[in-house]
């Protein structure tokens, strides 16, 4: 993930022509997302579509016009981004994902420091770019701090390529040599470090499932290795992964998931847990224990607690004698 800030332009409508530029109707970029507080528009014509934008845009320019005297100079912000030739492109959900931690980095848009200023992310389908661009006015009125800012997103983005490095050197499965099963009719599910959940085996319709549950391949000539996208949390994995084993196992799959997964997938609660580990340790302890070391019988004439209620008050009684041994009395004579 490579990333280039752009000297700030003067105009949002000009900057948006400059990305859509002219006669590439069949590779229009797509508007993958907009924080504008406005309805994304859904326009047929380019005009239409960059006037939108750019009215959504400079709302917020104009009324700290108003209430300052001057337009905010310069007044547009933007930011490239590209991945390194050979990667595996990105979705436009982890487009997205991508977009918020470089527009949080560089100031623009960070829930820590109050409202933001709206942004769109437009992906340029032609180069596999997308272009960031926002105004530099927040919601409030205020001008955002963009001290530094370059070096926070080239850092950011540094973060973010790392990360994807190493989500795309996860290791295939290693099945043991005993382990038999039927490669087209299971799916192996397996969480990794890095927050990735992996899927491998199953026939076309298992694949399928996987697509519908936000899978995708990693590679174009792989169809049985698949992965969840960049950007999903541990309790999203978790919620991804028990949501695909449901809808496999009742098309009649067999899902083999990890220990992590399965704990995810199948969660205890901490009294159960620990009443479970408890019985655990009781039934080893009964297992292991020497015979000699049996113990004491209860004695039948320790003074114990009656029931008490709430009105009447605490008795004490006492058991009652053990029963005579059994077989014949031995006669008392005078």
């Amino acid at each position: 993930m490579y990333v280039t800030t752009h000297r700030f332009h003067t105009d949002v409508r000009d900057t948006l022509a400059e990305i859509y530029g002219p006669n590439r109707q069949p590779l229009w970029p797509a508007l993958v997302h907009a924080a504008t507080g406005r309805p994304t528009p859904d326009a047929d014509s380019l005009a239409e579509t960059l006037n939108t934008l750019a009215r959504d845009l400079d709302v917020h320019l104009t009324a700290r016009a108003s209430h300052v005297g001057s337009r905010v100079r310069p007044p547009v912000w933007r930011a490239s981004l590209w991945q390194a030739p050979g990667s595996r492109r990105f979705t436009d959900a982890e487009w997205t994902f991508t977009a918020r931690r470089i527009v949080a980095a560089a100031g623009i848009d960070d829930p820590a420091r109050g409202p933001g200023c709206p942004w769109i992310a437009v992906r340029d389908r032609a180069t596999e770019r997308l272009h960031l661009i926002a105004p530099a006015a927040r919601r409030d009125g205020s001008k955002p701090d963009l001290l530094g800012s370059d070096r926070r997103v080239v850092d950011e983005a540094a973060s973010i390529r790392r990360e994807v490095e190493a989500q795309n050197d996860l290791p295939r499965l290693e099945a043991p040599a005993d382990f038999t099963y039927d490669p087209e009719r299971t799916v192996f599910l397996r969480s990794h470090a890095p927050g990735v959940v992996t899927a491998e085996g199953g026939d076309m319709h298992a694949r399928t499932t996987l697509v519908g549950a936000g899978f995708g391949h990693e590679f174009s000539g792989d169809e049985r290795w698949m992965r969840t996208p960049y950007g999903m949390g541990d309790p999203a994995l978790g919620e991804c992964a028990a949501t695909v084993g449901r809808e496999l196992m009742r098309r009649s799959y067999r899902v083999e998931l990890d220990e992590r997964l399965f704990h995810a997938v199948y969660p205890v609660r901490g009294l159960e847990r620990r009443h479970a580990v408890s019985a655990r340790v009781r039934a080893a302890a009964l297992v292991n224990r020497d015979p000699a070391e049996a113990p004491d019988p209860r004695p039948t004439h320790v003074v114990t607690r009656a029931a008490t209620t709430r009105t009447g008050p605490t008795t004490t009684s006492v058991a009652s004698a053990p029963p005579p041994p059994a077989g014949p009395q031995p006669r008392h004579t005078r």
